[in-house]
């Protein structure tokens, strides 16, 4: 809920403190032209956003599987119960992500997003849904930093290749795209269920098969006596 807040904010920001005097639109004075992200190929957005953002998931890879913060945010995610029998605090735990996450790394993201786009400045709803994007990538990834990227670049190659003149080219239209990646995480979800269905099945056999195992050995020892 905290995502609407921060979007009031900044549209608050550029529309009024920050608003380039004399444009219609709501945005930001254009960044100089040292702190731009260059093209590293013609006819391409390609520039060194990549290698960063490929170098700040090493950093969340390393923390996630090196450090106690990193431990400590896993439990939590895994089991908030269980993970305070450890004298885990679920509550600041999840604070501390959100604040690295969404505030930190998520700030970066829209600090790229400006320096390395196409208009080197912040506009008022620039985000064509970004943050929901992401959590499905989270979702189908299942907040491993490897498979995040892995998963990304497939979906950012299906979401520009929707946006790009899909339908120009062939007689595809290119809500395809929306619809795969829709497809895509609805199967992970419907895969995740019956995985639980079926250990619910098996853990209800054990207790069937444990109970009539007791029984057996009940009725051996009253034959005994």
């Amino acid at each position: 809920m905290m995502n609407y807040v921060a979007m009031m904010l900044t549209s608050y920001w550029v529309n009024y403190p920050f608003k380039r005097p004399g444009s219609s639109w709501p945005e930001t004075v254009a960044i100089q032209e040292s702190a731009r992200m260059s093209y590293l190929f013609p006819l391409t957005r390609f520039n060194n956003t990549f290698f960063m953002s490929m170098m700040f998931m090493l950093v969340v890879l390393f923390v996630v599987r090196r450090t106690q913060a990193g431990y400590e945010s896993r439990m939590v995610g895994l089991n908030p119960k269980a993970s305070t029998i450890a004298g885990i605090e679920p509550g600041k735990t999840m604070l501390k992500a959100m604040l690295v996450s969404g505030g930190a790394l998520g700030g970066l993201a829209g600090g790229m997003e400006v320096t390395g786009g196409t208009m080197y400045r912040f506009m008022d709803s620039f985000s064509p849904g970004f943050g929901m994007t992401g959590i499905l990538i989270a979702l189908v990834a299942q907040n491993d930093p490897i498979r995040v990227a892995i998963v990304a670049f497939i979906f950012a190659f299906m979401k520009n290749g929707g946006a790009s003149g899909i339908e120009l080219a062939t007689d595809v239209p290119a809500e395809i795209c929306d619809i795969l990646q829709t497809l895509i995480v609805l199967s992970l979800q419907l895969s995740a269920v019956c995985d639980q269905c079926s250990m619910k099945g098996f853990k209800g056999r054990r207790r069937r098969g444990g109970a009539a195992m007791n029984m057996l050995s009940i009725g051996t020892v009253l034959g005994r006596l």
